[in-house]
């Protein structure tokens, strides 16, 4: 039983899987939170906050190749004890 106000299209396409999502190939959406990010941070904090979330990645990911070192020279510690 279908509601008054609900879409019965939207129900068969997210059965049948054909429904885009507000991520999905829809630009008008991508524009829509590109311009909300604009208005709630401002167009002068935002290089600053990609500047930062740059750095942010930048660490994360030498920090993951350091755990990935010591975890393989462990591993080759581990098998050397072994033999």
């Amino acid at each position: 039983m279908v509601a008054y106000g609900s879409k019965p299209h939207l129900i068969v396409g997210l059965i049948v899987g054909k429904v885009d999502f507000m991520f999905g190939r829809n630009p008008e959406m991508w524009l829509l939170v590109i311009l909300v990010v604009v208005i709630l941070f401002g167009a002068k904090r935002l290089p600053d906050s990609a500047r930062s979330l740059g750095r942010s990645l930048r660490i994360f990911k030498s920090e993951m190749k350091e755990l990935n070192k010591d975890q393989k020279k462990s591993e080759e510690g581990d098998t050397s004890a072994k033999s």
